[in-house]
C-alpha cells in the first residue's frame, strides 16, 4: 500500500492569475465557433524543480518482504556517487545489470506523462541499464553500499536520484 510520496511538479502549470484564466475562456470561446474539436491552454513555467522521484510503501504482508536486495543480498549501507564508479542494480524487467557513472550534478528534463515534462536536478547519470518497469531499483556499488535511486532510462543512459536525497525526502534511515 503507499504510505507516502514526494509530489512530482510540471515544467508547465494552469495559472492562477484570473487575467489568464479569463483571456483562455475567451479564445475558447472564439475557437469553439469556428473549430470545436479545438481548445487553447494558457500555461506558466513553473518555478519548481524536482529532486526526487520516490515514494514509501507499506508492505500488506510483512513475511513476503526481505531485508536482502534479489540476488544482490545485504545493503551495507550508503555511499556518495562518484564518476567513474561502477554499479550495479536488481531491476524487475532486466534483472541485475552492471554499468558505471558518467555524470552526477545533473539536470535533466523528463516525460512525467505523454503530454508533461518535469526538470529534475543534482541527479545521478549512469550508463544503460535499466529497462521499463526497473524504476524504483536500488542502484549499489559493487560492494552493495547504495548511491541512487532508479527513476528514469532509455537505451543509452539511465537516471538515479541521488540516495541520500531520497532519504531526505521520505524521512528514512538505513
Amino acid at each position: 500500500h503507499l504510505e507516502r510520496f514526494i509530489p512530482l511538479y510540471c515544467e508547465m502549470m494552469k495559472p492562477k492569475c484570473k487575467i489568464a484564466k479569463t483571456f483562455e475562456e475567451l479564445l475558447n470561446k472564439v475557437i469553439g465557433m469556428i473549430r470545436p474539436q479545438y481548445q487553447v491552454r494558457v500555461l506558466r513555467r513553473s518555478e519548481k524543480v524536482n529532486i526526487v522521484d520516490c515514494a514509501v510503501a507499506k508492505p500488506v504482508d510483512n513475511s513476503m518482504v526481505s531485508a536482502d536486495i534479489l540476488e544482490c543480498g545485504s545493503l551495507m549501507g550508503i555511499k556518495e556517487p562518484q564518476v567513474g564508479m561502477t554499479v550495479k542494480k536488481s531491476g524487475r524487467s532486466s534483472g541485475v545489470t552492471h554499468s558505471m557513472i558518467v555524470a552526477t550534478d545533473v539536470a535533466i528534463k523528463v516525460n512525467v506523462s505523454e503530454t508533461e515534462y518535469g526538470i529534475f536536478t543534482d541527479q545521478v547519470l549512469i550508463g544503460s541499464m535499466s529497462l521499463p518497469g526497473d524504476s524504483g531499483s536500488i542502484i549499489l556499488t559493487e560492494d552493495n553500499f547504495a548511491i541512487g535511486l532508479l527513476f528514469a532510462g532509455s537505451e543509452l543512459a539511465t537516471m538515479a536520484n541521488r540516495i541520500d536525497n531520497v532519504f531526505d525526502a521520505l524521512h528514512v534511515r538505513i
